[in-house]
């Protein structure tokens, strides 16, 4: 009988995360995006469903990924998160 009350209770104690709002913006990395993508795609349906020995496929794919820019890509993310987190102080 309470139910829209209990919502409302709910999302009035909500916590918000500090990442609401954020939206990564991919242009500079947008050449490791695209390998990033064309590797994932190679190897996420064959681990996915179990089509291939993780202990194999997952090191080679953890290793393609590398190759292909994840790091690069996960830096210019975090520069825009701390430039986020920073401008909503």
């Amino acid at each position: 009988a309470d139910k829209w009350d209990q919502f409302k209770k709910f999302n009035a104690e909500a916590e918000v995360l500090n990442a609401a709002g954020f939206s990564f913006d991919s242009t500079e990395v947008s050449t490791q995006a695209a390998a990033l993508t064309s590797v994932t795609d190679q190897y996420f349906k064959i681990l996915y469903t179990g089509q291939a020995d993780p202990a194999k496929y997952l090191p080679e794919f953890n290793e393609k990924l590398k190759a292909n820019g994840l790091d690069a890509f996960i830096e210019a993310q975090q520069k825009q998160y701390d430039a986020f987190l920073a401008a909503k102080k």
